[in-house]
């Protein structure tokens, strides 16, 4: 349970003719490898995710009932301990990975 992503709902906002609807994750757990047994592959102590999401979909499309699913674009950035494989030996810091979609 303390590895589940649970996005929390931010507000809702308008852009022109658009809405932006953004979730944001944030979760901190002990890292399944702990420093003491792998002191090159270990992050720290503690393992870090922090989230963050846009979907921005046409106001027009949104507001009709009668369409079942909005076209949206999608933006998301995610800011993660390091991973094992990449030996930072506890290095303060983290991997940043941004991507979008449709």
């Amino acid at each position: 349970p303390e590895t589940t992503v649970k996005p929390k709902p931010m507000q809702l906002e308008t852009i022109e003719d658009s809405l932006v609807a953004m979730t944001q994750s944030s979760f901190v757990f002990p890292s399944p490898f702990q420093p003491d047994e792998f002191p090159k592959e270990s992050p720290g102590p503690l393992f870090y995710w922090d989230s963050h999401s846009s979907h921005m979909s046409p106001m027009s499309a949104v507001a009709d009932p009668d369409v079942r699913s909005a076209p949206t674009s999608i933006s998301l950035t995610n800011f993660v301990s390091w991973a094992p494989w990449m030996g930072m030996a506890q290095r303060p810091g983290r991997t940043y990975a941004a991507s979008g979609g449709r």
